[in-house]
């Protein structure tokens, strides 16, 4: 290296197998009987999800009313859905793209979190309202957020 410094070598590549060896097919045998819950199954499916204590995520009550600014924010035509994809399941993605459509024909309407409240069901889990002011009107958020792999996921969004 032109500095003088030495650098670390390279690992060497490896080629994958692709057809799982017995174990492997074993092991996605046990994985797919496991029970699953509902919201939180479409997160991804090509990695294993590790549940989150509260202790090891962010601040909870911050957090949603950050999440709960950018879900109306997505829904009023202010913000692009696509942004929300690391912390939304499937479900709440394609809803909000849904309701960012229909929005983007018209004017999009100014939004505003106004208060937040959230409770804590059981560890990593938090369920939130917000008070939103939508235009002229106040509307409800409801939001479920679970800890998986260290970030909170929105697994449910309901305006009201």
């Amino acid at each position: 290296m032109p500095t003088g410094l030495v650098g670390a070598p390279r690992p060497a590549l490896r080629q994958v197998n692709r057809t799982p060896d017995s174990a492997g097919r074993a092991l996605n045998r046990r994985l797919s009987t496991q029970p699953t819950r509902p919201g939180v199954d479409d997160i991804d499916d090509f990695s294993e999800r590790r549940a989150t204590p509260t202790r090891e995520l962010p601040e909870p009550v911050a957090w949603s009313a950050r999440l709960a600014q950018a879900i109306v924010e997505a829904r009023s035509g202010i913000r692009s859905p696509q942004q929300l994809s690391r912390w939304t399941t499937r479900a709440i993605l394609t809803d909000l793209r849904a309701a960012h459509r229909s929005v983007r024909e018209r004017e999009a309407i100014q939004v505003r979190v106004r208060s937040v409240h959230a409770s804590q069901p059981a560890d990593g889990v938090v369920e939130a309202t917000a008070v939103v002011s939508w235009g002229t009107r106040h509307r409800a958020l409801a939001l479920r957020m679970e800890g998986w792999d260290g970030k909170w996921i929105c697994v449910s969004a309901d305006l009201v």
